[in-house]
């Protein structure tokens, strides 16, 4: 028997004739494929055909990048600029709210939007790495996202100098001890005490103290009048003679649990009332007794401070100091906050 290509080509001598009767075949074969519809089996039996599970993976994967893409840095864009005009129903539609960090957790999406745009004109090896990349990366920017709408903080690190993970877990420990709204450490409890005076009085401003304080406190508060800021020293151990120092400037009374090295105790109830009904900040050094003996918050304190060189590090062991705030005193209507603080809770101003 002859072969069929063979006939047609005796049947039609004409060579362009039978071009186009090849092309109507060839176009006639590919509108019948096009219009057959795979059975119930070719999903599995099919490699690559219409309706396979490669065939819809392969569609997947070459419009996901796009819409993937243009989606995070739909979502970027939004939160950055809730959070550069202060409109939290913008941000806060994703997010918490219009924080920096979230907003910068929300860039690396971007990153990954851009990545996964970026790797389609790529080929071969390029092409697989830049996908690999694109993927990581935006796998990264969801863990952020999921775990700030969770309230885990990840991403929340700035200079080693400023805050690191294990500061911020001794502060909270501290917050838990003494009970309050949040705690700041320093490098030692002087620099604790100092860093209080000096971020919340001006010159002008009034400071009462109890005459009995460390004898390094007591120098400072020296530096401290130095700066313009009158300090008078008192006997703590009578409200009274508290209240009768107070001027109409006095922002701040300043005490010690049980005074280092002479003992004396403080009537730290009652000038914790006269404060709160002065409206007076009020800062007690908790570092003879610490958390653990005895809680300032009880007595009103606004400020706690605590050396935790000595009794909470085991009295030489190593150097800190720590601020708590109690959350009792209300730092809006108090004059030295810095503006650029004035924003959220007032509880956390101070």
């Amino acid at each position: 028997m002859s072969d069929p290509d063979e006939r047609v080509d005796r049947n039609i001598p004409d060579p362009e004739e039978l071009r186009l009767y090849r092309g109507r075949i060839v176009e006639a074969a590919a509108r019948a494929a096009s219009e057959q519809q795979p059975d119930a089996d070719a999903i599995w039996t099919e490699d690559s055909g219409p309706g396979s599970y490669r065939w819809l993976w392969a569609k997947w994967t070459e419009r996901a990048p796009t819409v993937l893409g243009w989606a995070t840095i739909a979502v970027c864009f939004s939160a950055v600029a809730g959070w550069f005009l202060d409109l939290p129903w913008l941000a806060g539609a994703i997010l918490r709210g219009p924080e920096f960090p979230v907003a910068s957790a929300l860039m690396i999406g971007a990153l990954a939007g851009a990545l996964l745009l970026l790797r389609a004109g790529n080929s071969g090896t390029t092409k697989r790495i830049g996908q690999g990349v694109a993927w990581v990366t935006l796998g990264v920017a969801l863990m952020l996202l999921v775990a700030d709408l969770a309230g885990i903080e990840v991403f929340d690190w700035g200079a080693g100098s400023m805050v690191a993970p294990t500061t911020a877990a001794l502060e909270a420990k501290i917050t838990a001890l003494e009970q309050g709204a949040g705690t700041v450490c320093f490098a030692t409890g002087m620099g604790a005490i100092a860093a209080t005076l000096l971020a919340l009085l001006r010159a002008g401003d009034h400071l009462v103290a109890s005459r009995y304080i460390f004898g390094n406190t007591n120098s400072l508060l020296g530096t401290v009048e130095g700066l313009g800021i009158a300090v008078d020293k008192v006997d703590a151990c009578l409200v009274q003679h508290v209240a009768d120092a107070i001027r109409p400037e006095t922002r701040m009374v300043f005490v010690e649990t049980i005074a280092n090295p002479r003992t004396q105790v403080a009537d730290l109830a009652g000038i914790g009332a006269l404060c709160r009904e002065r409206g007076i900040v009020y800062v007690v050094d908790n570092t003879i007794t610490s958390p653990a003996l005895f809680r300032p918050r009880t007595v009103g304190a606004s400020l706690v401070i605590n050396s935790l060189t000595k009794t909470i590090a085991g009295h030489g062991d190593a150097l800190g100091g720590a601020v708590t705030d109690t959350g009792q005193f209300d730092w809006s209507a108090y004059p030295n906050i810095f503006p650029a603080y004035r924003k959220g809770d007032p509880r956390g101003w101070g």
